[in-house]
């Protein structure tokens, strides 16, 4: 049996909005949005967006995490600090 499986994106650049179960979210560079594949959702990203795609196993992630799956690293010191990092994996991503 396959097992459940989400959807993750690490935004480098631009920006992003997810949308799922009736909530929206914004994300900026160095936020991780999560969807969860098993029920609707939609992606959309905005001004010349650069980010990473990739899946998760559902059983590799918290316990709670699909209830907000977004982790707003930009809003926080530890988040800003990786920002030369950021660009550093952009460039060398291109």
């Amino acid at each position: 049996m396959r097992q459940p499986t989400e959807f993750g994106r690490f935004f480098l650049q631009g920006l992003g909005r997810t949308a799922q179960r009736g909530q929206e979210q914004i994300s900026a560079p160095g936020d991780l949005a999560i969807a969860d594949t098993t029920e609707p959702f939609e992606i959309a990203n905005r001004h010349d967006f650069k980010l990473f795609c990739f899946a998760i196993p559902r059983r590799l992630l918290p316990k709670g995490l699909l209830d907000r799956p977004r982790l707003n690293l930009s809003t926080t010191k530890t988040g800003r600090a990786l920002s030369p990092e950021r660009s550093e994996v952009t460039r060398n991503s291109a």
